[in-house]
């Protein structure tokens, strides 16, 4: 396969990055001669509980660097790591901070900066700590959040790590029904709740969807709220009996004292998208988050103490978690609280040039919009400015990631793929590896990635199953509430015995690279050739007129197979016989002529979930018969109104066509 080249290292570059570092201190240990990247993924995984062992040393993870024992021998997912150490993730983050003139800098759409240095995020992290044990939360109790993207988060979740407490967050885009589907399992002991956020240019009140989560969380003993701005709307000292404390008053505790936990302890439960079902509760560790998240921030994206780190996310995403954790690189970070492209993409390129941000990362639905705003080249202005720009959440389009590197003018534009499930990525780029359009680098070091056919033989320049062969620090502890771990080895290890499955479609290159073509469970089975519908997605969401779209794949009963393309149209028009043949075209010539869709049709919304994903499995199953109700839980949905309008057009066509 053949990709453009966009970025080609520079000896000196390779040399005196984070990576280019870190193989030179690896090299003096190990007396070895490692010189590419590729040496260096080659060792991480023929010698991983040594390569594993460096990285605790380069990162002075004392204990770590001098344990007796790396990993135990247990299969995954039942591999131990560094048993018997202790650390604990927000002291590595406030010994990072400390001295800085500026740890975190808040902003929001309207231009409201809060920022705390590194003494004041200590400070308030080690006083809402002593305030959390006086509320009676003690070490494997569980705190949780429901938050807009402010400091006081950031700080909610290390003061909860700081006692060996287990933190959970959702972002207020989600309604109170939605957050207590995640929240509730968890029998917190205390609810964090922002009372306010920006939005679309005005500031909005969260007071009434606090006091609704509140009455559906039964184990709550105490609330803590804050307010970003003079908010309207107050708690009171009690909601539906149970306290309630500002966040001034929390904080102003005396310090409390950092709690070292086992590596393995729970740090935060992140959550599935739960369309299909109740989301399942990830539970990730304090020492892989850690050493996990140094290895991908500082070798991956070379973020360091030199960097001030934006990357937009709702506090609803994994990428919030990893934002965060760049604060374990000595790097400022910057939270947004706002919509990003309100009232155009500027504005956030705007907010991340006065905060003078060096590293910037979005989704790559942010970057298609930004590449055809009418503010391009102010955008320009603010990239060329930048060391580095990340991107994750879906594969990247090969015109955004050409374009996002021509106006930064060559500042590395790196494409990373992975998940709530590790927290990290499963593939990434490093500034001694090039870059091509549209696709990924490399598999992340330590990383052993392969693509799988169906008999399960590794394949290369065909498109097969993501797997890791073996296990990773960060790779859950455990799911929340799962007796045997029964969802656990459901949702990776059932397909593949003893190895993850992760349910990517993935195509490794001859150079290693990676594409990603989407989930293996939305695939294009089409005449017996398989494509992603990512593939569709990049061709046909580039053309004139098509704000978004949606491609299934169903099999029909008696062996059909209908594969129908949803297309949304820009400013309302009409769906007309020269756009539905522009569309058959483009995707005849620049993807396959097998998958040319059978109908196009018009639609005026695509379902999407509240992380931005298209609702592709679920829709799927509706089409083949499977009850509504059963199949997608409309609180996971950012716009519910959407599915019964799409099935409706659905599922008439789909009459039409069956006689």
């Amino acid at each position: 396969m053949t990709a453009k080249t966009l970025y080609e290292p520079d000896t000196t570059t390779s040399i005196s990055s984070e990576i280019g570092n870190f193989i030179a201190s690896v090299n003096s240990s190990q007396n070895l001669a490692l010189g590419t990247y590729h040496d260096l993924w080659t060792f991480s995984v023929d010698d991983p509980d040594e390569f594993w062992r460096e990285v605790a040393r380069y990162f002075e993870l004392d204990e770590q660097a001098q344990a007796e024992t790396v990993s135990t021998a247990d299969p995954m997912p039942y591999t131990q790591w560094f048993p018997g150490t202790t650390l604990n993730y927000a002291q590595y983050v406030l010994n990072a901070q400390s001295g800085k003139a500026i740890a975190i800098e808040g902003r929001d759409e309207l231009g409201a900066i809060r920022t705390l240095s590194g003494s004041e995020l200590s400070q308030e992290v080690l006083g809402l700590a002593t305030h959390l044990k006086t509320s009676g939360v003690e070490y494997g109790d569980q705190v949780v959040g429901y938050v807009s993207n402010t400091p006081e988060a950031v700080v909610a979740l290390l003061a909860t790590a700081s006692i060996g407490a287990t933190w959970s967050c959702v972002g207020l885009d989600y309604a109170p029904e939605a957050a207590a589907d995640r929240l509730e399992p968890l029998d917190a002991k205390v609810l964090i709740v922002s009372l306010d956020f920006t939005y679309k240019g005005e500031v909005r009140g969260s007071g009434d969807n606090a006091s609704r989560l509140i009455a559906l969380l039964p184990t709550l003993q105490e609330v803590v709220s804050y307010s970003q701005r003079t908010s309207t709307e107050r708690l009171g000292n009690s909601v539906h009996g149970v306290s309630v404390t500002s966040w001034n008053e929390a904080i102003a505790e005396p310090a409390s004292k950092i709690t070292a936990v086992d590596f393995n302890a729970p740090l935060w439960v992140l959550f599935s998208s739960g369309t299909t079902g109740r989301p399942k509760g990830i539970v990730h560790s304090h020492g892989g988050i850690t050493i996990e998240l140094l290895k991908m921030l500082c070798f991956h994206l070379d973020v360091s103490n030199k960097d001030t780190f934006l990357w937009y996310s709702s506090p609803s995403w994994v990428m919030w978690n990893i934002q965060a954790s760049a604060l374990m690189t000595g790097a400022s970070i910057v939270t947004y609280d706002g919509h990003p492209s309100y009232p155009s993409p500027q504005t956030l390129w705007d907010a991340a040039s006065s905060a003078g941000v060096t590293f910037f990362g979005a989704s790559p639905g942010f970057l298609d919009l930004s590449r055809t705003s009418d503010n391009v080249s102010t955008i320009q202005n603010v990239a060329q400015r930048l060391n580095g720009i990340g991107t994750s959440g879906a594969p990247i389009n090969p015109e955004t990631h050409e374009w996002a590197l021509e106006i930064s003018e060559g500042t590395p534009v790196h494409s990373i793929s992975g998940g709530t499930d590790i927290c990290s990525a499963f593939a990434a780029g490093a500034l001694n590896l090039p870059i091509y359009a549209g696709e990924i680098s490399a598999p992340a070091l330590g990383v052993a990635l392969e693509s799988w056919n169906e008999e399960g033989a590794s394949v290369k320049e065909e498109v097969g199953e993501l797997v890791v062969t073996q296990p990773l620090p960060s790779m859950p502890v455990k799911f929340w509430k799962d007796p045997g771990e029964r969802k656990y080895l459901e949702s990776y290890f059932k397909h593949f015995e003893g190895v993850w499955r992760h349910g990517d479609w993935i195509t490794v290159t001859d150079r290693r690279s990676l594409i990603f073509h989407g989930r293996s469970d939305a695939t294009l089975n089409r005449h017996g050739i398989r494509i992603g519908s990512s593939d569709i997605y990049n061709c046909v969401d580039n053309l004139p007129g098509i704000s978004d779209s949606l491609v299934l794949g169903v099999e029909l009963e008696g062996g059909g197979y209908w594969m129908p393309l949803f297309v949304v149209l820009e400013d309302n028009i009409d769906l007309s016989f020269d756009h539905q043949s522009e569309i058959e075209n483009s995707i005849r010539n620049q993807v396959s002529p097998r998958h040319v869709p059978d109908n196009v049709i018009q639609i005026p919304e695509v379902p999407r979930t509240l992380t931005g994903k298209r609702l592709e499995v679920p829709l799927k199953k509706i089409i083949q018969g499977a009850h509504a109700e059963d199949t997608v839980q409309e609180s996971a949905v950012s716009n519910p109104q959407s599915i019964s309008s799409f099935l409706e057009i659905a599922l008439q066509e789909l009459n039409e066509i069956q006689g």
